[in-house]
């Protein structure tokens, strides 16, 4: 099996976030992920670009995905006053149930922030509803208004050609379509093997 990623990893997703909280002038963030582990693959450079950023870290806590109720995490959340909470994992994991317990207990002034696996934005609102209003979710996917020319001419070709399909911002479709030309641009270099292919990718 080869692998070639044409996006931002994970890494880079998590001190994006980490950027934004400093933007945004909080200055007390307390970061959760689940048990699962996935998350820290998010919350460990956001908490390392946060300390040199000088936010402090006043906490951090994980939840069980399968938990029925997250009412005392978002308490002990609670009791270390932050003015921010950065969610280092997804929806799958039941984030949207998270997402309403901290909004319960929190109230709306504190910031709630999550990486791209709070995507899509129609997904997080159904799994969390308003409780969802205000987050601010960081991602490596680029938005259709920060595309080059020639990608935002493809998104015009492509609302053309597929009238009543919409073409979703920042959501990797524009970055899939490059991993396509890039992968059938190498394959038409290559002499046919797979070892040639990948040397034409890298």
């Amino acid at each position: 099996r080869n692998y070639v990623r044409v996006t931002g990893t994970a890494d880079v997703d998590g001190a994006a976030g980490a950027v934004l909280a400093d933007e945004l002038g909080l200055r007390r963030v307390y970061v959760l992920r689940s048990t699962d582990g996935i998350g820290e693959a998010t919350a460990t450079p956001f908490r390392r670009t946060a300390r040199r950023l000088g936010i402090r870290l006043v906490g951090s806590g994980l939840w069980d995905p399968e938990a029925p109720s997250y009412e005392r995490l978002a308490d002990r959340v609670a009791a270390e006053r932050p003015d921010g909470v950065y969610i280092g994992d997804g929806l799958f994991v039941n984030g949207g149930a998270i997402v309403k317990a901290l909004r319960a207990r929190l109230g709306s002034k504190v910031v709630l922030m999550a990486g791209d696996s709070f995507q899509p934005p129609s997904e997080v609102l159904g799994a969390a509803g308003r409780a969802a209003v205000g987050m601010y979710v960081t991602t490596t996917a680029v938005a259709h208004e920060g595309l080059s020319p020639e990608g935002r001419r493809f998104v015009r070709r492509f609302a053309r050609r597929h009238r009543g399909v919409s073409l979703p911002s920042a959501l990797y479709v524009i970055e899939t379509v490059q991993a396509a030309e890039a992968l059938l641009a190498a394959i038409a270099r290559s002499d046919g093997t797979r070892a040639s292919v990948n040397a034409e990718l890298q």
